[in-house]
């Protein structure tokens, strides 16, 4: 549906021999940095997540010393 309408504008611009505006682009440049933003932070979060493992595992050897 949402492909339907960005369509339809787009054929509509063409015809009435408007310029495109930069916000018919926008869209989907801005819906692909919010999902590259996701993966970098989830991308993060597991690195973090492993240097913790291994904090905690030097902690604990340590600690046994």
């Amino acid at each position: 549906m949402k492909n339907r309408v960005i369509k339809g504008f787009l054929v509509t611009s063409f015809l009435t021999g408007g310029a495109l505006p930069i916000s018919t682009f926008a869209i989907p440049v801005a819906l692909a940095e919010t999902q590259q933003e996701n993966v970098d932070f989830s991308l993060s979060l597991g690195q973090l997540g492993n240097q913790s493992k291994y904090i905690q595992f030097y902690v604990d050897e340590a600690l046994k010393r």
